[in-house]
């Protein structure tokens, strides 16, 4: 992995983990940031309605500029759902984020959404494409399922 592509990946977990530390003050957020770990930031505790349990979350970060020569995310359906039962199996959530980044006019702007696995459907990954995540069937949920909690830079 290239220096750049480790510095942009943790720019979106510590984007994702400020937004979280933000709208979740009383609990205990944790930003892993180990290139080989199995998620990248933990919610060790349920709280309220959105976690409903311990949570782990694998953020991914994508250039606003880029996500349509790709249009899809390298996790796996496959690999997604090992996650989740491995998580599951100790009683923990797996869910994911993918921040949406754009450095234009001297100005960093981000959209953060996070989203519980559990609300994939089949529709959601790419056949052709090893089953990855298709970003703008995130993109779709975020304005339509309520589960989607969306973070922008407008707002901070």
């Amino acid at each position: 992995m290239s220096v750049k592509t480790k510095l942009i990946g943790d720019l979106g977990e510590l984007v994702t983990t400020f937004c979280l530390m933000k709208e979740y003050k009383d609990i205990p957020i944790e930003w892993i940031g180990a290139e080989n770990a199995p998620c990248d930031i933990e919610i060790p505790f349920p709280h309220g309605d959105t976690f409903k349990k311990p949570t782990a979350m694998t953020v991914m970060t994508r250039d606003l500029k880029a996500i349509h020569a790709s249009g899809t995310l390298t996790l796996t359906k496959e690999r997604i759902e090992k996650i989740q039962a491995d998580l599951g199996g100790k009683g923990w959530e797996y869910w994911l984020g993918l921040v949406l980044y754009d450095f234009a006019n001297q100005k960093f702007k981000f959209k953060v959404h996070l989203f519980p696995t559990n609300i994939l459907t089949d529709e959601d990954y790419d056949a052709e494409k090893n089953n990855e995540i298709k970003i703008g069937r995130i993109i779709e949920k975020s304005g339509k399922d309520k589960r989607v909690l969306v973070y922008s830079s407008d707002k901070y």
